[in-house]
């Protein structure tokens, strides 16, 4: 399953500009797509997440973009792992504190 952008700004009613804003600081450039070349990126259900949260972080927790960045990676990890919990890795990475 893909999404664009536009759909993505519908479905989880973020500003369309806020969501372009989070596609370029959370996820790597795409090959062959740059800024009005007249190509829509879509995003695959693993990069809508990341999105999504990072969107979530940034937002209503406050983070900056580096430190979203930074627990997106810890919540994949985890959830890949399926070991450990996201809470405690959370804690122990000083991220509950600050909430």
């Amino acid at each position: 399953m893909k999404i664009t952008a536009s759909q993505f700004s519908v479905k989880f009613q973020v500003p369309l500009s806020k969501v372009r804003r989070n596609i370029k600081e959370f996820l790597p450039k795409s090959k062959g797509i740059y800024w009005r070349c007249g190509i829509t990126r879509e995003l695959t259900l693993r990069e809508a997440q990341a999105v999504f949260i990072g969107t979530i972080f940034v937002q209503n927790l406050g983070l900056t973009f580096a430190e979203a960045r930074k627990h997106i990676k810890i919540v994949f990890r985890s959830v890949r792992n399926k070991k450990t919990k996201i809470v405690i890795e959370l804690q122990t990475e000083g991220f509950m504190k600050k909430v």
